[in-house]
């Protein structure tokens, strides 16, 4: 198995959670129940937020490792490899 196919399969697993359990995704039925005006744009405005940040952390987890597998391809590619770092002297 590529190093790919191993990023690709742990990127697809929290996608695959969802489907298997939708009913812990359940919302609560309070959030129509504001009957001020300001209250219920508070919490539309929230909801939008909650709803953005997992999509903006998920998208910015596929962008780092599809840019970091980019990268180890690139070196693959030019020969590059990685020698641990030479011990330094010790001064004394």
């Amino acid at each position: 198995m590529t190093f790919q196919t191993r990023v690709l399969l742990a990127a697809a697993a929290p996608f695959a959670l969802a489907l298997v359990a939708p009913g812990s995704a359940a919302a609560c039925d309070n959030c129509l129940a504001a009957q001020n005006d300001s209250v219920q744009r508070a919490f539309v405005v929230a909801s939008v937020f909650l709803s953005v940040t997992p999509l903006t952390l998920v998208g910015g987890g596929v962008w780092w490792l599809r840019r970091l597998i980019k990268q180890r391809e690139a070196e693959e590619e030019a020969g590059v490899t990685h020698l641990p770092a030479a011990p330094r002297p010790s001064r004394r």
